[in-house]
């Protein structure tokens, strides 16, 4: 808020940007992205759909957001196969359903 100018490294250390890329962007990028892959997309949808709704309400209001997606999260197929797959000691096999 003063418009003070701060480096990478305080930047990083008051939250502002949550890593200094200090390699090749794009496969730092790639990297942090392919961490992504191994969830669902219909529920990883969910959770941003969450985060950005609740953003702009009262905390309550973000509460039964979160749990009103939280909810159709776990009727999807995906939901089914992650609880199979933690039984059966086994990384999940999400169809995106």
């Amino acid at each position: 808020m003063t418009g003070r100018a701060v480096d990478a490294v305080e930047a990083e250390r008051i939250g502002l940007v949550s890593k200094i890329v200090t390699g090749d962007p794009i496969a730092e990028g790639l990297a942090f992205a392919k961490t992504f892959t191994g969830y669902s997309l219909p529920v990883l949808g969910f959770a941003r759909a969450a985060v950005q709704r609740a953003l702009t309400v009262p905390l309550h209001e973000g509460l039964k957001i979160e749990a009103d997606l939280s909810t159709l999260a776990y009727r999807t197929k995906d939901a089914a196969e992650g609880i199979a797959a933690f039984s059966d000691k086994r990384a999940p096999r999400f169809r995106d359903t």
